[in-house]
């Protein structure tokens, strides 16, 4: 069973949506956001099980985030989405669980969420 309450972070429009459309295809609720202030009200209000963060958002980092808010990577899933690899140790240093390369495949991304454990 695929996790049931998921969060993406991208300041790409077409790929919130495209990440949206995928995972509601699989049985997730998708919720989306544009900036890190946008995700943190999003957090304030709801439990997920996973969190999509890209790394690079416009005038922003998503690691930036994952720093701050380090009890976010005991309380769901993070999958860190980067075109640039320099953001791949940061995230392993602080324990982010996936870190995915661009291009993004939502195929791929199906398969790694309806394989997570919601319950962590």
């Amino acid at each position: 069973m695929p996790l049931s309450n998921v969060l993406v972070l991208d300041d790409d429009q077409d790929m919130r949506e495209i990440l949206h459309l995928s995972l509601e295809g699989i049985g997730c609720t998708v919720d989306k956001a544009a900036t890190i202030n946008e995700a943190r009200q999003y957090m304030d209000q709801t439990q997920y099980d996973a969190l999509i963060i890209d790394m690079r958002l416009k005038g922003e980092r998503g690691i930036d985030l994952l720093r701050e808010c380090s009890d976010l990577l005991s309380r769901m899933h993070v999958i860190a989405v980067s075109a640039e690899d320099q953001y791949r140790q940061p995230c392993e240093e602080i324990g982010v669980e996936f870190f995915i390369s661009k291009p993004l495949s939502p195929i791929m991304l199906n398969r790694l969420i309806e394989r997570l454990d919601p319950k962590m």
